[in-house]
């Protein structure tokens, strides 16, 4: 037993990312998840599960919240860092801004 909260990161690259990936959020809150943050974007591209990935966790009774996986290795070269980085700020809160998050929106920086 454990004192902490468990969760799950969840995005495309869970499994084949050719097909959907069908993650059972169900399974996961039986064993012990209580929340999912589910990637919504990378860049300038939406996830592509995000939305299944999103009603899915929502529909198993999972706290939800997203992430932004904020990528400089395809900057374009006409943009400095500081414009790609506000570039993908407004595209990502474009994604989320009318989601209904029970956990805060956080940013993914590697």
């Amino acid at each position: 037993m454990t004192d902490r909260a468990q969760g799950i990161d969840i995005s495309v690259w869970q499994d084949n990312n050719s097909t959907a990936q069908m993650v059972d959020f169900n399974k996961a809150k039986s064993a012990g998840a209580s929340f999912a943050f589910i990637k919504a974007s990378q860049g300038l591209y939406l996830d592509p599960d995000f939305v299944m990935n999103w009603q899915n966790a929502g529909n198993s009774g999972i706290l939800r919240s997203v992430y932004h996986y904020l990528d400089f290795k395809n900057k374009p070269a006409n943009k400095t860092a500081n414009q790609w980085a506000i570039d993908q700020a407004v595209f990502y809160w474009g994604v989320v801004k009318n989601l209904k998050l029970d956990l805060g929106p956080v940013c993914d920086y590697e």
